[in-house]
This record gives C-alpha cells, structure tokens and sequence, in this order.
C-alpha cells in the first residue's frame, strides 16, 4: 500500500512538473514575440495588435489547460 501511494505521488508530481516546463516554454515564446514586436514595431498601433494577439493566445491556452485539468479531476472522481 504505502508503495502505491508512493508511486500515485511521483506520478502526479511528475504530470506536474511536465505541466509547469510546457507552460514556461509557451511563455518564453510569447515573451519573444511580444520583445521582437516592441523592437520592429513602426507604431504603436502595430504593437498593440501584436500584444493583444499575444494575450488572447495565453487566455485561449490557460482556459485549454484549465479543461484538460479538470476533466482529469473528473475522470479521478469516478473511480
């Protein structure tokens, strides 16, 4: 028993651990596009396209992410 419990916390600490890299890199990316859009942008109008794009891309993502977990949360519950 306590090596089940073992194993279901290395496993959900691992999920997590994945989750935090993949968010950290999208972010990265984000924060490189929205750097690249502020140094070449010819106005200010150009960059606020570029940023509000950006957001919606990180809003889009987070409310993709929050389904996943839940849905995950659910599937847990069943059992």
């Amino acid at each position: 028993m306590e090596c089940e419990m073992c194993n279901m916390l290395i496993s959900t600490f691992a999920s997590a651990t994945e989750r935090y890299v993949r968010e950290s890199k999208f972010l990265e990316q984000e924060i490189k596009t929205l750097i690249g859009a502020i140094r070449s942008a010819p106005d200010l109008e150009s960059l606020r396209v570029v940023a509000n794009e950006s957001v919606e891309r990180m809003r889009k993502r987070s409310l993709e992410e929050e389904r996943a977990r839940l849905s995950g949360i659910g599937k847990h519950q069943g059992h």
